[in-house]
């Protein structure tokens, strides 16, 4: 049986929200903002992630 993964707890925040908006809306939404948004909100993660280990 394949494992399953929880998504929410294997991305940052900024992809969790971008994903929820996409999923909210019709198919059309989530084909249009998907690829701009997922790109948008990796870079914050990126950042935050980056801002964290500078902190150590």
């Amino acid at each position: 049986m394949a494992q399953r993964t929880n998504i929410a707890a294997t991305i940052g925040a900024w992809s969790r929200d971008a994903a929820e908006h996409a999923l909210a809306g019709a198919d059309e939404d989530v084909l249009a903002r998907g690829a701009a948004d997922r790109q948008f909100a990796r870079n914050q993660d990126d950042r935050e992630t980056v801002l964290a280990v500078a902190k150590v």
